[in-house]
């Protein structure tokens, strides 16, 4: 089936925000569908109605105001869905819907003329129509048509100084004219301003530096201010007062440079206007402001500073004697804050809780206020952190190849600043900390065969740090004692040694996991990625030196935990011991030979 589109498709704007659409069908319509377009819209688009095909015209009453628009029409005969709509479409022209009405509109003598001011709704006027009324809007005379596109003002030149004014505005697009504004404010007569208001000037100011007074004119005719003249005096001795005389200046505030007011002193002072009218507004009431000396703040922070406790303390001077009110401090590591303080306890000192650190530099900066109400400018102090060490300690070392342990002593000698905890360390290994100042400590498990460094550490209050160090050599050398020794229990204090042809044998292996699926004749083999690592140690154990070593050995295994093994190569390896096994009639044996088993495990000493 061929469709056809309609002809003579057409819009017309028929009332406000009110576009009748007009189009001719062709034979066989059934039904329309009109649709609306912006001006620069892609497509076509909303739908706005649908017609029966006796109806060929529609009426559009929500319109946009101020907008050229167009209209779609569409015919059709049957469903909706078996149309080839691009053949059943047909356009009209553009039409602009009624304008929207300004707003906002606001009248304001300047000089001999009165402006007017409005918000254009509409992008597309061309013009404007300016009413004005003499009696407050009871009758309205058309002033100017003025054209423009979009216009948003007016001048209204030489308007007469003898009326009042009232504006409306009402818009233009070709024939099309808008529905007025709402009336303007009503242009008074020129008269004096109304006593100006909105005083302002510092509570407190330091006259060695210029101060600003400032006000807001309030005129009863809209006209800005074009002169003021104000004047002061000492509050406490009244009298007359100086004045700035009739200044010619549309600027709302008055600078007096340094040295116009005397220090310690209040200062009432008040202001007048002038507008288009040639009088003067009233005096306003009076506003107050005290005079005093800005306070001034120091530091004096050692440099060196040799603490990491910080209490610092303000010099503070005001020439008038005004105590301090605040201090505000902040503490700073480079560009890092680290604390910010403000005490109004009237106090100079104060204790911060950020502890120091030694080899930084530090910036301390404090502000004060003084009871006047002046801030002084703010003082800032940087300075480096060094802390003396405490005394070096006295330290000694021995070690035990029976027992392959190394034992480490210090004292720490009096001295300032005083020490007041000692840590040991094995290499990189903390072995204890928080330790006397006089003291001992027994390293059971260090490596055998190499030479091991101990630092003895004393740490004084600042804090700061001072160290000793031991070499100790734990080579096994003399005959007789063991090669192999396994420690265990709490603080490794249980002990065997095997001491004629030790050896051990290390080997590892992945865990394996066979499993039986059905539908397979044989087991499928799995690997896990953990390797399991295990020993195999042999030796001899000497009963005659040692009474009960095969007991010892058995209470060894038997005790739960890790299990230290470790030899004259230098390994030390952490374990846990699986079994054990000797010859029947061991007691009647001098030297027992011994097999254990042991499997290595993960321990983080």
């Amino acid at each position: 089936m061929t469709w056809s589109p309609p002809t003579s498709v057409a819009a017309s704007l028929t009332g406000p925000a009110q576009i009748t659409v007009t189009w001719t069908n062709p034979g066989g319509t059934d039904w329309n569908d009109v649709w609306r377009a912006r001006k620069g819209e892609s497509g076509r688009g909303i739908c706005i109605g649908s017609t029966i095909a006796a109806v060929t015209s529609f009426v559009d009453t929500a319109a946009p105001l101020g907008q050229e628009v167009r209209y779609l029409v569409f015919a059709g005969d049957g469903p909706r869905s078996s149309i080839d709509w691009s053949t059943t479409e047909a356009w009209s022209g553009y039409v602009v819907s009624t304008l929207a009405l300004p707003s906002g509109l606001t009248a304001k003598r300047v000089g001999p003329d009165v402006v007017l001011t409005w918000a254009n709704p509409s992008g597309t006027s061309t013009g404007a129509v300016i009413q004005s009324s003499t009696n407050g809007g009871t009758t309205w005379s058309t002033l100017a048509s003025p054209t423009g596109t979009a216009m948003t003002t007016w001048t209204h030149a030489s308007a007469s100084q003898a009326s009042t004014w009232t504006y409306r505005v009402a818009l233009t697009a070709g024939a099309q004219t808008s529905a007025y504004s709402a009336a303007s404010n009503t242009v008074a007569i020129p008269a004096a301003p109304a006593a100006p208001s909105n005083l302002a000037s510092p509570p407190v100011f330091d006259p060695a530096a210029a101060v600003v007074f400032s006000w807001q004119h309030v005129p009863v005719d809209t006209t800005d201010q074009s002169a003021y003249e104000l004047q002061y005096r000492d509050q406490a001795v009244g009298g007359a007062f100086t004045s700035t005389g009739k200044v010619t200046s549309t600027t709302q505030s008055r600078t007096f440079a340094a040295a116009t007011f005397t220090v310690g002193k209040r200062y009432e002072w008040q202001v007048r206007t002038y507008g288009l009218h040639a009088s003067a507004s009233p005096w306003s009431a009076l506003a107050v402001s005290a005079t005093s000396t800005t306070p001034v703040v120091s530091l004096a922070v050692a440099d060196p500073y040799g603490s990491s406790t910080l209490t610092a303390t303000a010099g503070y001077y005001q020439a008038e004697s005004s105590p301090v009110a605040t201090v505000s401090w902040t503490l700073q590591r480079g560009a890092t804050l680290l604390e910010q303080a403000t005490d109004t306890s009237g106090s100079l000192a104060h204790a911060f809780a950020s502890p120091l650190s030694s080899g930084s530099t530090y910036t301390l900066t404090a502000t004060v206020q003084s009871v006047a109400g002046l801030q002084s400018v703010p003082f800032s102090q940087t300075f480096v952190v060094t802390f003396a060490p405490p005394p070096v300690p006295v330290t000694s070392s021995n070690f035990s190849p029976a027992t392959g342990s190394v034992l480490v002593s210090w004292s720490v000698p009096a001295g300032s600043p005083a020490a007041v905890s000692v840590e040991v360390w094995r290499g990189t290994l903390r072995l204890a900390s928080g330790l006397p100042l006089s003291g001992s400590i027994l390293d059971r498990i260090p490596p055998l065969g190499t030479g091991l460094l101990y630092r003895v550490i004393a740490t004084s209050a600042l804090p700061s740090t001072s160290e000793a160090d031991e070499v100790v050599d734990t080579t096994i050398v003399e005959p007789g004692y063991s090669r192999i020794l396994l420690n265990g229990g709490t603080g490794w204090t249980k002990l065997v040694g095997l001491a004629l042809d030790p050896a051990v044998a290390l080997s590892g292996s992945l865990d394996r996991v066979a499993k039986q699926y059905a539908g397979r004749p044989d087991p499928v083999m799995y690997s896990g990625e953990a390797r399991s690592k295990t020993l195999a140690i042999s030796g001899m154990l000497d009963s005659a030196a040692v009474i009960g070593a095969a007991d010892a050995l058995e209470d060894l295994v038997m005790t739960p935990g890790v299990a230290c093994y470790r030899d004259p190569d230098g390994r030390r390896i952490f374990v846990a011991l699986l079994d054990y096994d000797y010859a029947a009639g061991v007691n009647a044996r001098p030297l027992i030979p011994v097999r254990i088993s042991a499997q290595r495990v993960d321990y983080v000493e």
